[in-house]
């Protein structure tokens, strides 16, 4: 993964947007497995 460190901004942007993703993937397979 090649990640572009440009300012702080958009790194901790990026950060956050990649958190979110993965928070929602892993919410998502565990309400399907409920």
């Amino acid at each position: 993964m090649m990640m572009m460190m440009t300012t702080t901004k958009t790194t901790t942007m990026m950060m956050m947007m990649m958190m979110a993703t993965t928070m929602t993937m892993m919410t998502d397979r565990l309400l399907h497995k409920l």
